[in-house]
């Protein structure tokens, strides 16, 4: 799991701060440190474990690393909901239309199907990387790319996932036309279902990450607005 460190803002209620990126389903500890023009104090013991989830109707977001130096290293992944991302790498996922947008090129928005028990989010926003990429690659708190092949999707997910990816998209290998039942047999897109609906709930039970397929050809076409090269993209774990 991640750590940082983030500061409060005084408010009329007192201190307060606003995390970004909490996920449902994982545990959290917090520590609590007092700054003033006299320097730092230690650190507090840990709170008791805390378990999040989102409230009645609640679009997740989950934000990511990306270009910004102040998202580079071991920071946090978000200080104040307010900063942007910059620069190349940088996409947007939009979990309730399923598409997915380069930051760098808006307008070059392409289709996604997300899984049926994958983690229904909102949006998405992070820096993209090849999974598994290149001797030391980072993927923590990236959104994974992987090829579609022998590797069942819920062990690509789940690899993913250990990795530290905040979401996996797997590039199909070229053989669906269309997001449906012709790309994966058992799940009705039109009847709102996502890919793999058919397969049985414990093969998917631990993911915690949002996971999407996306068409070869649709990879192809932004592969470059987000800086990933298509001969990148491997089947093996």
């Amino acid at each position: 799991l991640w750590r940082g460190a983030f500061l409060a803002r005084a408010t009329p209620q007192g201190p307060r701060v606003t995390l970004a990126s909490l996920r449902p389903g994982v545990l959290y500890e917090f520590r609590l440190q007092a700054l003033n023009s006299q320097g730092n104090s230690s650190w507090s013991g840990p709170t008791n474990p805390l378990l999040w989830t989102p409230g009645p109707g609640q679009a997740l977001e989950l934000v990511g690393r990306g270009h910004q130096d102040y998202f580079k290293g071991e920071g946090p992944l978000q200080l104040f909901p307010q900063m942007h991302f910059s620069g190349p790498g940088v996409l947007v996922i939009d979990g309730l239309r399923q598409a997915l947008l380069p930051l760098a090129r808006p307008q070059q928005e392409v289709e996604l199907w997300g899984c049926h028990w994958g983690l229904a989010v909102g949006k998405v926003m992070a820096e993209a990387v090849t999974f598994p990429g290149p001797a030391g690659s980072e993927v923590v708190d990236r959104v994974a790319f992987t090829l579609r092949g022998a590797v069942p999707l819920a062990q690509k997910a789940r690899s993913a996932q250990a990795a530290g990816a905040i979401a996996v998209v797997i590039v199909d290998r070229g053989d669906c036309q269309d997001l449906d039942q012709a790309c994966v047999p058992g799940a009705s897109r039109a009847a709102g279902e996502g890919f793999a609906a058919a397969d049985h709930p414990l093969t998917w039970k631990d993911i915690r990450i949002p996971v999407f397929l996306m068409k070869r050809s649709s990879f192809n076409e932004i592969a470059r607005a987000i800086h990933l090269v298509p001969t990148d993209l491997r089947d093996e774990l």
